[in-house]
């Protein structure tokens, strides 16, 4: 979490990021219990990825960038911003950085120095691949006495952080020619650090004016938020410690993210679908919040896979992406009651872990896919107020046990008891329990019709009859009438009841078929 401290306040991160050709896509999300999330500018740069070795795994947010011989009574000096550096960093004095709240803190027994060199000095190993370090930045150290301390303390936000610590070093003393001379350690919270120990700067670089650095990858315990750096002069040596910069950088774990194939994949759903820009569609579809209306699950790869979408009435002016079959693990879809045109896509019917689809009042035309009624988990098929054609598929009519199925005020869809035949309309019929084929030739389907009437009515009759001597003979004491027992040729209003009961809150009661 980033929170400005001061006006004009920038904040540096860096990322590993795949290229040569990868996609940047950067968010800000808000913390929920604070303001919107905002930014005045933001500055993208290239960087070698091998100047800071580090996981790629991790952001690294930078704290300090400071040149420790500069600005030297730490607030009283001139405030300087250095930016000539080939690998696009800023460089503070002390005086710039405690004006900016610098979280850093120095301190010297018994009292520091100040050394520096011509502006123009040329430093060797500066100014190269892959760190790119300037030559400027050791063109000045804080230095103290033989035996004495540098005390470098860095308040970190968080307890428990990783850090990367990045110490810079060159020996500018015209008076220190020989090794042995400046030897001091380097100590971290108050424990050696691995190669800190008799610190040589003319025995390390094999000259003066050479530039050195060293890295440290540090943990901190869970109970702490600062670090304490201490630079100590050796015993017997004739110069104490001398520091020229210090980096300080946490290590931020980036987390799950989607898997790289849907993050690809949602990002066309949305385009497909038209998507809002002011409905927060943006970066990582599950990470570090989900988008609204998304649903998402860790797996065992530590990724996230998208369960569901849910975006009814959020205007929607698109078309649904056949691809969004891909989804694997896609478990609800509702896009209800947005201004999606064109056709049902048939490719839908490979989401085998679909239990409901509502694509209902939109602008959907064309034919019911077949396949639908062969989907293992769907439960709810909604399609009611569009402008579907043709016959209701095979599969469908009758629906299959438990599935909550819905094509009203869809005046064109043909072939079911609800519905006309689907030869009345002129349309092709998909279902073949609705379509009467002539045996003969020689019979008309006019015929066809009369014969079926008339047996129609014999049935009735026959009934009407049975009804009537059991009335006159037996009395029998008549059922109170249930004014909503019926069914409409698509499901039973049993199966529907138990499973809107059991369906989350996502999912809207259905519009019957016939009413």
């Amino acid at each position: 979490m980033i929170t400005p401290r001061t006006p004009g306040e920038f904040r540096e991160m860096m990322v590993t990021y795949p290229g040569p050709n990868a996609e940047l896509d950067v968010c800000f999300v808000a913390n929920p219990s604070a303001l919107s999330a905002f930014v005045n500018a933001l500055e993208i740069l290239p960087i070698d990825p091998a100047a800071y070795v580090t996981d790629p795994n991790f952001i690294l947010f930078n704290y300090v960038r400071v040149r420790t011989g500069q600005g030297l009574s730490f607030g009283d000096g001139v405030s300087k911003i250095y930016t000539d550096d080939k690998g696009h960093r800023q460089w503070f004095n002390m005086s710039t950085a405690k004006l900016l709240n610098s979280p850093l803190d120095v301190s010297c027994e018994p009292a520091c120095t100040q050394l520096s060199v011509p502006p123009k000095t040329t430093f060797t190993g500066a100014d190269v691949a892959p760190h790119y370090f300037p030559s400027f930045l050791y063109t000045s150290s804080l230095t103290n006495a033989a035996g004495g301390k540098i005390t470098l303390k860095v308040t970190i936000p968080d307890k428990g952080s990783r850090l990367l610590i990045v110490l810079h070093f060159a020996e500018i003393d015209a008076t220190v020619t020989a090794a042995g001379a400046r030897v001091f350690s380097i100590s971290v919270n108050g424990k050696p650090v691995p190669g800190g120990d008799g610190i040589d700067l003319i025995k390390w670089g094999k000259a003066a004016n050479v530039a050195l650095f060293k890295t440290v990858d540090w943990q901190l315990g869970a109970d702490e938020s600062t670090v304490e750096i201490v630079l100590a002069g050796a015993k017997g040596a004739s110069k104490g410690p001398s520091v020229a910069g210090l980096e300080v950088f946490r290590l931020v774990s980036r987390g799950p993210r989607t898997n790289a194939n849907e993050f690809k994949l949602m990002r066309k759903v949305r385009d497909a679908l038209v998507v809002p820009e002011m409905s927060n569609w943006q970066g990582d579809p599950c990470a570090p919040i989900a988008w609204p209306g998304v649903g998402c699950r860790l797996t065992e790869r530590n990724d996230f896979t998208i369960t569901g979408i849910s975006l009814a009435a959020a205007e929607l002016a698109g078309s649904v992406l056949p691809d969004i079959y891909l989804l694997k693990n896609l478990q609800y879809l509702n896009l209800s009651n947005n201004q999606i045109a064109g056709g049902v896509p048939q490719a839908l019917i490979n989401l085998e872990q679909l239990t409901m689809l509502d694509l209902s009042a939109n602008d959907l035309k064309g034919t019911i896919p077949q396949g639908f009624g062969s989907m293992p988990a769907l439960r709810i098929l909604d399609l009611h107020d569009n402008e579907l054609t043709g016959g209701v598929p095979a599969d469908l009519f009758p629906p299959p046990p438990g599935v909550v199925i819905d094509f009203s005020n869809n005046p064109d869809v043909c072939g079911t008891t609800t519905r006309p035949a689907c030869e009345a309309l002129g349309g092709p019929g998909i279902s073949d329990i609705t379509i009467v084929q002539p045996t003969s030739s020689s019979i008309s389907s006019t015929q066809i019709v009369w014969i079926i009437t008339a047996c129609i009515l014999g049935v009735l009759l026959i009934i009407a009859v049975v009804v009537a001597i059991r009335l006159i003979f037996f009395q029998p004491h008549l059922p109170i009438e249930d004014e909503d027992n019926g069914t409409d040729g698509f499901y039973s209003q049993a199966a529907r009841g138990h499973f809107l009961e059991n369906e989350p809150p996502y999912v809207a009661t259905l519009d019957e078929e016939a009413r």
